[in-house]
């Protein structure tokens, strides 16, 4: 199960010129708010998995299935040091607004949480949409950050 906010390819510049204006700090402190309002699910709900998510894909034509030329999907917390684990890679969050900021193909940006059956153990009881809820809810900076006209 996923509680995902999508950045679609086709975002009107204005928006996604909000999202990488403050720079790759700016970006790198956003996604760490995310994170941060994720803290309390975390510990309530093990195994959840905080995540990005950016694909590069192209289509043949407009009906036909993608091909998806590039994939990084990876655990939010490896993207600070002083969260872990998992071990720390913060190129990560660099790839993902480098991308953005100087998109030229089709790219979709994920940022949310995964509960994947194998781990979470709250993903299958009946508090389970709470959580997933409450992950998409601490993705309200991204959102917000998107539509603010500054």
């Amino acid at each position: 199960v996923e509680a995902m906010v999508t950045i679609p390819n086709r975002l009107r510049r204005k928006f996604l010129r909000n999202l990488v204006k403050s720079g790759p700090d700016g970006f790198r402190h956003l996604v760490r708010e995310v994170l941060e309002r994720m803290q309390p699910i975390l510990a309530k709900c093990k195994g959840m998995e905080p995540r990005m998510i950016a694909v590069q894909r192209r289509f043949p034509s407009q009906r036909s299935v993608p091909f998806w030329d590039a994939v990084i999907d990876f655990d939010l917390r490896t993207g600070f040091d002083e969260v872990g684990p998992p071990k720390t890679q913060r190129q990560w969050i660099e790839a993902v607004y480098g991308c953005l900021a100087e998109q030229k193909s089709n790219f979709q940006t994920q940022i949310g949480a995964r509960f994947p059956y194998r781990t979470c153990e709250k993903i299958g009881t009946v508090d389970a949409l709470n959580y997933v809820a409450e992950a998409w809810i601490a993705c309200r900076p991204l959102i917000e950050e998107l539509v603010t006209d500054r």
